[in-house]
Formats: C-alpha cells, sequence, structure tokens
C-alpha cells in the first residue's frame, strides 16, 4: 500500500519537498537544541513627573526633559546592542563559551572559527529590546541555553542598563549646572571689573558724583545770573539821577562786569573746551555707571539661571524603573517544533510550485 502510494509521488516533489521535509522535521524535533527565553520590563521615569511640561534649558543636544520616551528607547537599545556591553557581558560571562559549548547542535552553535562581527551578530540574535511607543516600556529578552544562565544575563544587562541611565543622566544635569556657575562666575568677574572702573574714575576726576557737582554748577550759575539781573536793574535807576561818572555808578557797573567774568567762568567750567568740562565728566561717569549696573543685572540674572539649573537637574533627572524583573523560565520556548514543521512544509510546498510553474513556462516557451 504504502508502495504504491509511493511510486505516484511525482520524483521531483519527493526529492525537493518530502524529503527535505523529513530533515528539516527530524532536526526540529530531535536534533535542535532547546533554548530559554528570559524576560524582563523596564522604562526610563524622572524624579518628578510633572518636570516634563516645565520649560527646559537646552545645551546644544543636551536636554534634561523626560518627555521623549523615542529618544530614551533608542539610546538604551543602542547601549545594549553595543559592541562595548557585549564585551563586557562576554568577560563576566563567557557569552562566546556559552554559544559554542558541545552540547548545542552543530547548526545552532557559533561557529569556532567566527570573528568579532559574527560573535556580536549572534548577539544580537540571543539579545532583543522592543519598545512600546505608547507606554514607553522596553520589554527586553535574552535566549540561551540554559534557563538561569539567561536570567543572569539579563539580570546583568538590565543593571548595567540602569547605572548608564544615571550616569547619563547625572553626566547632562551636571554639564548644565557647571555651565550656569561658568556664566555665573563670569558675571561677578564683570561687576567686580565695572566698580574698579567706576571707583578709578573718581578717583582720576577728584569727584565722587559729577551728577552733584554738575547740579551745584547749574544752581551758582544760576544764583549769578539773578544776581547780574539785580545789579542792571539797579545801574537802570542809578543812572536815572546820576551821572555815569558818578561813583555809585561807576561801582555798580564794575560788579555788573565781574559778574559776567564770574558767569563766564562757571559756564567753562560746564562745558570745557577740550573735552573737560562737567558735561564731559558726566557723561563718562553716567557710562560707568550704567556699565556698573548692567553687569550687577546680569550677576543677579546668573543667579537665577544657576538655580533654575539646579531644580531642572534634580526635578528632570532619569532613572530607571524595573517594571518587571528578569525571570527564570521554566521550559524552553525554541523551537517551536509544530510552528517551524508546518512553515517548513508550506514553505517547501509553495517553492516546489513556483519552480514548476517555471519549469512548465520556460518548456511552452521553447516548444
Amino acid at each position: 500500500m504504502i508502495q504504491r502510494v509511493l511510486s505516484r509521488i511525482p520524483r521531483g516533489y519527493a526529492l525537493g519537498v518530502i524529503l527535505p521535509f523529513v530533515l528539516i522535521s527530524l532536526y526540529s524535533l530531535f536534533v535542535q537544541s532547546p533554548q530559554y527565553e528570559s524576560r524582563a520590563s523596564i522604562m526610563v521615569q524622572t524624579a518628578d513627573p510633572m518636570a516634563s511640561s516645565l520649560p527646559s534649558l537646552e545645551f546644544g543636544l543636551l536636554d534634561l526633559g523626560g518627555s521623549n520616551e523615542k529618544q530614551d528607547a533608542a539610546l538604551i537599545t543602542s547601549f545594549i546592542e553595543s559592541r562595548r556591553l557585549f564585551d563586557t557581558l562576554n568577560d563576566n560571562h563567557k557569552l562566546v563559551d556559552h554559544w559554542r559549548d558541545r552540547s548545542v547542535d552543530w547548526w545552532s552553535r557559533l561557529p569556532s572559527v567566527a570573528d568579532q562581527d559574527e560573535k556580536l551578530n549572534y548577539y544580537h540574535g540571543m539579545v532583543a529590546v522592543k519598545a512600546s511607543p505608547e507606554t514607553g516600556i522596553l520589554q527586553l529578552t535574552v535566549r540561551a541555553y540554559n534557563g538561569e544562565f539567561a536570567q543572569q544575563v539579563l539580570a546583568d544587562i538590565v543593571r548595567r542598563t540602569e547605572a548608564f541611565i544615571n550616569k547619563v543622566s547625572n553626566d547632562l544635569a551636571r554639564t548644565q549646572v557647571e555651565f550656569a556657575e561658568g556664566e555665573l562666575v563670569r558675571a561677578h568677574e564683570r561687576v567686580k571689573e565695572a566698580a574698579n572702573n567706576l571707583i578709578t574714575f573718581q578717583g582720576q576726576s577728584d569727584t565722587l558724583s559729577p551728577q552733584a557737582e554738575a547740579e551745584a554748577s547749574l544752581q551758582i550759575l544760576g544764583a549769578l545770573q539773578a544776581r547780574k539781573t539785580g545789579l542792571e536793574t539797579e545801574l537802570s535807576t542809578l543812572r536815572t539821577y546820576l551821572q555815569e561818572d558818578a561813583p555809585d555808578v561807576v561801582a555798580t557797573r564794575n560788579r555788573i562786569q565781574a559778574t559776567e567774568e564770574q558767569i563766564e567762568r562757571e559756564r567753562k567750567r560746564q562745558t570745557g573746551t577740550t573735552n573737560s568740562g562737567l558735561n564731559r565728566l558726566l557723561a563718562d561717569y553716567k557710562e560707568a555707571e550704567l556699565s556698573a549696573e548692567l553687569s550687577a543685572d546680569l550677576y543677579k540674572v546668573g543667579l537665577q539661571t544657576l538655580e533654575t539649573a539646579r531644580l531642572e537637574a534634580s526635578r528632570k533627572g532619569k532613572f530607571l524603573v524595573q517594571i518587571d524583573p528578569p525571570n527564570l523560565p521554566d521550559e524552553p520556548r525554541f523551537p517551536d517544533s509544530g510552528r517551524d514543521v508546518m512553515l517548513a512544509a508550506l514553505a517547501l510546498n509553495i517553492l516546489y510550485f513556483l519552480v514548476t510553474l517555471i519549469g512548465a513556462a520556460v518548456r511552452e516557451h521553447s516548444d
């Protein structure tokens, strides 16, 4: 009966489908080494959940904001898939020796002649990171040929990822605070420089307040103008009943001339002749005073910026949260022999159908 059925099966189908299917089934059911999978769930959180809604200080690409889960996931994925972490795990857990163990079947085993890139690619096939864009939760999985080994490796990955996130967060916070502190130091130096310039100016000009001196000069000039006006009125009155050469008229005229000379000297003192008058002195003093006030304002802004940077660093610092710690798998997850056998049967039949169809088309075209 079996021979009759086998005799009716085309030779090409037997060699192209049945034989490979039998070999794949035998390998999957009886030869392929079981693989255990340890899982863990983690996510990156900020110290203050409301901090992500606050405006943040940015320095180039450095930002302590807590709302970009995609960047956090990409950062963690890059770290876990990095050659640096692979080398560290290999040194601590002897990953390559585990993958090359003689108990592992030949097909699944890491070749003994594998180079560094092949080892890293094998590592990527055994370690996976999957991020949920909706929740920001990352699912980490590690496959190994021993359940306890898979759990140990995954626990080490989670621990080193946590240390990495803490270091990145602390480095960003420290950079932000150090930048603000540096700006504050420079602002303080400007305040001291402006104050020294103001003191030097006062010493060189031999005046404490050019503003007060200018106001006093204006008052003196006003008093002299009023005195001159009074003397001119007195002179006009004297001329109504005295001769020009009368002693009182001559004395009043002399007092008017002396007052005019004093007025002229006071005006020259205010305006000067070569930028040395009170007006120039007052302008230079105002410039030095304004520079000192501006430096003081910048120093106040620097203090506020530093306090803001420290507050953001404390509120927006990131840390890793373990939602589900690495588990110890009870039974192997791979291979899924039933699924593999069904997929093999489906793929072989589809391939045989396509090859047969192409062959028939070629023969028909040649005829």
